[in-house]
């Protein structure tokens, strides 16, 4: 079972990321891409680190659904959200 960080962080390779824990792996990070972001999200710009972490924190219930998927395909310590993990 995965239990998310209360809080999503934004990095300066335009990323937003959500670190979570598990019991066998320990912390999991999870890594949003700038694609995901635009893409998938619909956030307006990649760069802007702030308002990407604020879209993240109002699509929470959809990104922490989209980690879960992409987990349990892909268990390993460091997962990067794809597109196929939203649908």
């Amino acid at each position: 079972m995965l239990t998310f960080d209360s809080h999503f962080v934004a990095d300066s390779d335009s990323r937003c990321i959500i670190w979570a824990d598990e019991s066998v792996f320990g912390r999991v990070q999870f890594s949003i891409g700038s694609l995901i972001l635009v893409d998938t999200l619909h956030g307006e710009n990649p760069v802007a680190s702030d308002r990407n972490r604020v879209l993240c924190e109002q699509k929470r219930s959809l990104i922490e659904a989209a980690c879960k998927r992409a987990f349990k395909e892909r268990p390993t310590e460091f997962v990067e959200l794809q597109t196929r993990d939203f649908q």
